[in-house]
């Protein structure tokens, strides 16, 4: 029980450390809480007391100052959130840590307790064959059970205590062990006590938290749960799962004890397992194809040239068509033209192209009704043909546009997008009600991607990094901003006690300066 008085409090302190400048008064107070909790139960002189008296000691003001804290991120909420967990832990232990240490044991029941030790060591002698090791063990378990037996503490006088303790027991314990030197125990080969198991530690490929492929495993996770469980001092075994969902299951199940593997802290996730503080943060990002192409060639081939096409083959059928009722009407007037169809044809073609452009013909004097209204109608011709080309080129380049620029989320709808499904990234698409095409790994959305199957993918933000540059090459690039934030942590079982000891090591890794080597070392710019 003292020892995890202790470690609360040198948890406590780190937490609010990790918390900022504002949470010194805390700490402060902290310190002299625990001195003068000691000085209460250990005094340097004198007896002290067996009942620890909390308000005296300022524990009520510890828990109000935690209180007071003002977080300003999500980290910071975090760590006062912690902090206040621990500081009601302590509100629970202490009283039972001074509750147990003003029991007291009755004389007559200590008395029952030695005889009982006695008849014990005893019966072992009657029915164990003669060995010299059995002998030494017998000997040092005596010892044991005297020593507990005398470290206990007892509601009795000074002078009772010391006769029980000097006289009493002893006697009565080496007059048990005489009687187990002279007949010892049973069997020489006693069985030694199991060794607890290492623990099972499950992750799921995602790098380059995890890589997939490569034996022993490798990744920024791997590397930062081996120096996790050498601070702890624990063995572990790995358990390689699928995905993120099925760590959770193997988890909650029973048949791993610790998961890692980039695993998004959610408050539906919370509810089920439990979560370490928070050691990565991360995001969703979106990859496309890069842009290769200059503006002008990209305006170029923006131009629907076959619909340009069709449309200056209708005009010029038009124009023909309008050149020889101008023709027409002219000779009818007798204007003047050239004799011959060619000739004429070719000045009543430049007077159809005067009267599309400027919507006359130049011969305003000239009496003709008929002549008028082939004036007007050819010149309305003019107009829409001209309106339909402008319609045409600037409408393939808008939705040209629509289809190519994709500068953020907002700029997904419409759009071919994939994801792995049971991802984050997946959840997100899927509540803003946006559809996608289901990947089954970050490579291959890459490859769907630079074949133009998708027009985006979305995913986590190191990771689409990651896979980009290993997989997309020139051709795919990543979308600058981080959307929707998210954090990563290690996932327990609810209730476990690794959780503490796990946090205690995330913290000592920042504040010693090794998670900072282990970040350099799998997201600088040159990896």
């Amino acid at each position: 029980m003292p020892s995890l008085v202790a470690a609360n409090v040198i948890l406590l302190d780190r937490v609010l450390a990790h918390h900022g400048q504002d949470s010194q008064s805390a700490r402060d107070l902290l310190r002299r809480y625990v001195s003068r909790a000691l000085d209460q139960r250990w005094p340097t002189t004198g007896s002290g007391s067996a009942w620890l008296d909390l308000a005296a000691t300022g524990a009520h003001g510890l828990y109000e100052t935690i209180r007071a804290l003002s977080p300003q991120t999500a980290t910071q909420r975090a760590l006062r959130a912690e902090a206040y967990q621990i500081t009601i832990d302590l509100g629970r232990t202490c009283p039972l840590l001074t509750a147990q240490g003003g029991s007291t044991i009755p004389p007559p029941f200590l008395v029952i307790l030695t005889f009982w030790a006695t008849v014990l060591f005893a019966s072992f002698g009657f029915f164990a064959p003669r060995n010299v090791t059995v002998a030494a063990v017998l000997l040092v378990c005596a010892q044991s059970v005297s020593g507990a037996i005398q470290s206990r503490p007892m509601n009795i006088d000074r002078r009772s205590l010391h006769r029980i303790r000097t006289r009493v027991l002893p006697r009565c314990l080496f007059s048990a062990i005489a009687l187990c030197l002279a007949v010892p125990l049973a069997d020489a080969s006693s069985r030694t006590p199991a060794l607890d198991r290492p623990l099972r530690v499950a992750v799921a490929p995602k790098a380059p938290f995890v890589l997939p492929e490569g034996d022993p495993l490798a990744g920024f996770d791997i590397d930062l749960w081996s120096e996790v469980a050498r601070r702890m001092r624990v063995d572990f075994t790995w358990r390689v799962m699928a995905s993120a969902s099925e760590l959770l299951r193997a988890v909650q199940r029973g048949d791993a004890d610790v998961a890692i593997g980039a695993i998004t802290i959610t408050p539906e996730r919370d509810k089920v397992v439990d979560f370490s503080h928070p050691y990565f943060d991360s995001g969703l990002q979106i990859a496309v194809r890069a842009t290769q192409e200059s503006a002008f060639l990209a305006t170029l081939r923006s131009i629907p040239w076959p619909a340009i096409g069709h449309l200056f083959a209708a005009a010029i059928v038009i124009v023909f068509l309008l050149a020889n009722v101008l023709l027409l009407i002219e000779r009818r007037r007798g204007s003047g033209l050239p004799r011959g169809y060619l000739r004429g044809l070719g000045e009543s073609l430049w007077g159809t192209v005067l009267i599309i452009a400027t919507g006359e013909h130049g011969d305003r004097n000239a009496p003709g009704a008929t002549k008028r209204v082939a004036v007007v109608v050819m010149w309305l011709l003019g107009v829409v043909l001209i309106a339909q080309l402008t319609a045409t080129v600037t409408s393939s380049q808008t939705v040209d546009r629509l289809r190519s620029s994709i500068r953020g989320p907002d700029d997904l709808p419409g759009k071919t997008i994939g994801s792995v499904p049971g991802t984050i990234a997946a959840d997100y698409l899927a509540g803003r009600g946006l559809p996608f095409i289901k990947v089954a790994s970050g490579p291959e959305g890459i490859r769907m991607l630079t074949d133009g199957a998708l027009q985006a993918v979305v995913f986590d933000a190191p990771t689409i990094q990651y896979w980009v540059a290993k997989e997309g090459g020139a051709t795919v690039q990543v979308i600058e901003p981080i959307f929707r934030p998210e954090k990563y942590g290690i996932v327990v079982a609810e209730g476990s006690p690794l959780r503490k000891a796990i946090n205690l090591a995330l913290l000592e890794l920042r504040d010693d300066g090794t998670y900072q080597k282990l970040y350099a070392q799998w997201f600088s710019p040159n990896k």
